[in-house]
């Protein structure tokens, strides 16, 4: 039987993969020449509940922003260029981007990094509600 901990962490996992590819809006910035990948999503989302981006293979040149479209808009956005999280990467290292709303609103989120190799991404929501993303 699980424990605690491990049960929690084992629901985040199961989130996270459930909500795989729902993001809000990731959009890469093209070098000259080339065309910018830009993906739009909608997705409801709790308020306090972590909105994740991971990008695989890490990106050193990573920026995000998010725009509230509506309502004051308090979040919390964090990025990490290196990160590892042993449940969901199994142990690779990737960057990521998480925004936390901390009341209902309408966010923008923009994702821009340089990549001169292919990459690729996943994205999921640490939840305290399963049944809201079901």
């Amino acid at each position: 039987m699980l424990g605690s901990s491990s049960s929690t962490k084992y629901l985040m996992l199961v989130t996270l993969l459930i909500l795989l590819f729902q993001a809000i809006l990731i959009e890469t910035e093209p070098t000259a020449g080339e065309e910018p990948n830009v993906e739009r999503y909608e997705l409801d989302l709790l308020e306090d509940d972590v909105f994740t981006v991971y990008i695989s293979p890490p990106i050193e040149s990573l920026s995000a922003r998010c725009s509230p479209l509506s309502g004051s808009g308090t979040y919390d956005l964090s990025l990490s260029t290196k990160y590892v999280d042993r449940y969901v990467t199994l142990e690779t290292e990737v960057s990521a981007v998480w925004v936390q709303p901390a009341e209902p609103g309408i966010y923008n989120l923009t994702v821009s990094f340089v990549a001169n190799k292919t990459w690729e991404y996943i994205v999921g929501v640490y939840a305290r509600s399963l049944g809201f993303y079901r």
